[in-house]
C-alpha cells in the first residue's frame, strides 16, 4: 500500500522535467532516482491500442515514486497519464473539457503573447516556455509569473535546456527546467539527469523565497491518492 501526493502538490514541487519518446536512454525508474519529477512522452508512429500498452507499463514502473508522466498531442490516450501537453493555449479549454477528471492540462509557450495567454486561460495547470536561449521571454515569465510565489501558475524553462545554460537561467529566476536531448543523448543519461537536478535543488536551497513553494506543495499534498 502507497499513498502519493496530489498531481497538482507534486507538479509544483517538480524542478526536473524530462521530455522523450518511447525509446528511452535508460531505465525510466533510474532516471527517476537520479532527479528526474516529470516525465513527458512524445510519440506520434504507434497505434492507439499499442501507445496505451507502453504508457501503461511505464507508467506503473515510476508511480510508487511520485513522479509525474504525461503524454503530448495524444488526447485519446490521455486518461493513462497524470497530464496532457499542448502545443500551444489555442483549444485548452475544448481540450480539457474533454479530459478525464483529474488529468492537468498544459502547453508550450513559445512568445510573449502565448504566455500571457495562458497565464489567463484557467483551464491550462502548466506552461513550458522557450526557447531557453530566449532571454527576453523567459525575462517576461520570470517577472508575469515568479516561481518564488505560491500563487504564480508553474512553468519550467524547456527547448534547449543544456549543461551550458542551466546556471545562466537559473540565475535570472528560473527554478524548474525541461530538458530533451541534453538527458537523451548524453554519454551517461544518468549522471546528466542528476546533474541537471543537483544544479536546480541547489538553487532552490539558496533561495530563501522557494521556501514557500515547499510549504505549499506539502500543505497541498495532503490529499493523497492511493495506489496499489
Amino acid at each position: 500500500m502507497t499513498f502519493l501526493s496530489a498531481p497538482a502538490a507534486r507538479l509544483r514541487s517538480a524542478k526536473l522535467l524530462f521530455i522523450t519518446g518511447l525509446e528511452l536512454p535508460a531505465p525510466l525508474p533510474g532516471l527517476v532516482a537520479a532527479g528526474v519529477n516529470i516525465v513527458t512522452i512524445t510519440d506520434d508512429t504507434r497505434s492507439d491500442a499499442q501507445l496505451i500498452e507502453a504508457l501503461g507499463k511505464l507508467h506503473r514502473s515510476i508511480a510508487i515514486d511520485n513522479a509525474l508522466f504525461g503524454i503530448r498531442e495524444r488526447p485519446d490516450v490521455a486518461y493513462q497519464a497524470d497530464f496532457f501537453h499542448l502545443a500551444s493555449p489555442r483549444r485548452a479549454e475544448i481540450i480539457k473539457s474533454a479530459l478525464p477528471l483529474g488529468i492537468l492540462l498544459g502547453c508550450t509557450c513559445e512568445t510573449r503573447a502565448e504566455f500571457d495567454e495562458a497565464l489567463a486561460t484557467p483551464a491550462i495547470d502548466y506552461l513550458w516556455v522557450g526557447p531557453a536561449n530566449n532571454d527576453d521571454l523567459i525575462a517576461h515569465a520570470c517577472w508575469m509569473a515568479p516561481q518564488s510565489n505560491p500563487a504564480s501558475k508553474i512553468w519550467f524553462a524547456t527547448g534547449g535546456v543544456n549543461k551550458s545554460n542551466v546556471a545562466h537561467l537559473l540565475d535570472v529566476g528560473v527554478r524548474r527546467i525541461g530538458c530533451s536531448r541534453a538527458i537523451s543523448m548524453a554519454t551517461d543519461p544518468l549522471a546528466a539527469a542528476l546533474a541537471f537536478s543537483d544544479a536546480v535543488k541547489q538553487a532552490w536551497t539558496d533561495d530563501p523565497a522557494m521556501d514557500a513553494i515547499t510549504q505549499h506543495a506539502t500543505n497541498a499534498g495532503s490529499t493523497s491518492d492511493y495506489y496499489g
